[in-house]
């Protein structure tokens, strides 16, 4: 098959950078880095699924298309949750708040990119 894909919003540097810290201490703290630093810290906006290159060549025009049709707008965190329990802690996240702003662009991603995406994957 193909590499799985994920459409993802990337926070600003100082953020990214003070949200990795965070989760360098966390690993520390927990000692476990199997989840904490696998992905650098973004908001998930679609995932494609596992899907050949050639496709997500295709679906990379659709958004660029849909981002260019976006004005910027912010988000809000909603706190800190965890993955797991305290025996088996796995990963942290931060929820953020939806907006209208954010909802639309979700939604145009997820009508616009579900040709593109694998089956069993349609969210």
């Amino acid at each position: 098959m193909g590499k799985t894909h994920i459409v993802m919003i990337i926070p600003p540097k100082l953020l990214a950078n003070e949200l990795e810290s965070l989760m360098l201490k966390l690993n520390s703290q927990y000692h476990t880095s199997k989840v904490l630093m696998y992905y650098k810290p973004h908001v998930t906006l679609k995932s494609l699924g596992k899907i050949s290159d050639e496709k997500f060549k295709e679906a990379s025009g659709e958004i660029c298309c849909i981002a260019g049709d976006i004005e910027p707008f912010s988000l809000t965190m909603e706190g800190l949750r965890f993955y797991g329990s305290n025996e088996s802690f796995s990963g942290i996240y931060i929820p953020v708040q939806k907006s209208p702003e954010l909802m639309e662009l979700h939604t145009k991603l997820a009508t616009r990119l579900n040709p593109y995406s694998d089956s069993k994957d349609r969210s």
